[in-house]
């Protein structure tokens, strides 16, 4: 149905010659895809009427709307990428398991998103006509920098997804959906804060299952110009032993090792029970190091 709603009201007779109508096109294919989305989505009644309407419910199918709402908000928030790095770590501190983790920071990552390879990826998954539409909107943009009354020379974009776009997310996420991953770490990804972690019982494996996977990151930022910020990224373990993982390093430049995660630069992806998982002993996990050597 959706795909019907959409056909039935694009227009690709659309004249593209100027950046305004290239605006407008895009401005009007946003509010296509969201009106078919709505319409071919189940909706109930307004606010006002459903309330009226959950009392002539039988009793058994307002439980399951109920159900069916919980599971959602479940879903939704484990879906969530803090979520996914507070499982991870909580598993591994229950299972007496190092769990060593790479924070990686890309520098002015939506700014940098390389147009040619961008373009190469959307024709892969495109029809024609979208995807001209969406070069369109990408080619031929320009800046200058205004400095008081001085202005510097026009000069031509050829990086970087427009800032304020309504598809520029969109177009971020599908530039780095093709990030290596290995079946032994895990990933967490927000916008472009990005956390892999290696869990394993001896630390020499979890650091050297962490470094392949930072090689293969490595090769994929140098193919598809992404710069990472290694000063800015940080290597922590987390663990109630009193092993310590071996240092990881990408661009052959060593990640710093940190206590804790940046709350300025990782944001979206810092932890919500931050004392809990602390990477460095508290009294309780010192109790149990100590109890670990006496047996």
């Amino acid at each position: 149905m959706f795909h019907n709603l959409v056909n039935q009201q694009i227009n690709l007779k659309i004249r593209l010659k100027i950046n305004s109508d290239i605006d407008e096109a895009v401005n009007n294919l946003t509010k296509i895809i969201h009106s078919a989305a709505v319409a071919s989505t189940f909706t109930t009644n307004k606010p006002a009427q459903m309330h009226t309407n959950s009392q002539i419910l039988p009793a058994q199918i307002r439980s399951l709307i109920v159900e069916k709402r919980r599971a959602r908000a479940q879903y939704h928030y484990t879906r969530l990428p803090s979520h996914k790095v507070v499982d991870a770590i909580s598993s591994s501190l229950e299972k007496k398991q190092y769990c060593t983790s790479a924070f990686l920071d890309l520098s002015q990552a939506f700014d940098r998103v390389w147009h040619q390879g961008l373009l190469y990826k959307l024709r892969k998954c495109l029809p024609s006509a979208l995807f001209l539409l969406i070069k369109s909107y990408l080619d031929n943009r320009h800046f200058q920098i205004r400095l008081g009354t001085a202005f510097s020379n026009i000069a031509a974009i050829h990086a970087g997804v427009p800032q304020g776009g309504i598809l520029s997310p969109i177009l971020f996420n599908i530039f780095v959906s093709d990030q290596p991953t290995l079946a032994n770490t895990l990933v967490a990804d927000y916008a472009d804060d990005k956390a892999i972690m290696s869990i394993h019982e001896n630390p020499e494996i979890a650091s050297a299952s962490l470094q392949l996977h930072l090689d293969l990151m490595a090769d994929w930022y140098k193919k598809w110009r992404v710069k990472i910020n290694s000063t800015k990224s940080v290597h922590i373990t987390f663990t109630l032993k009193l092993g310590q993982c071996p240092n990881v390093f990408i661009n052959n430049t060593p990640i710093p090792t940190s206590d804790v995660i940046p709350p300025q630069t990782f944001k979206s992806l810092q932890p919500t029970y931050k004392k809990s998982l602390h990477p460095n002993p508290s009294r309780q996990s010192q109790t149990l190091a100590k109890k670990n050597m006496v047996s």
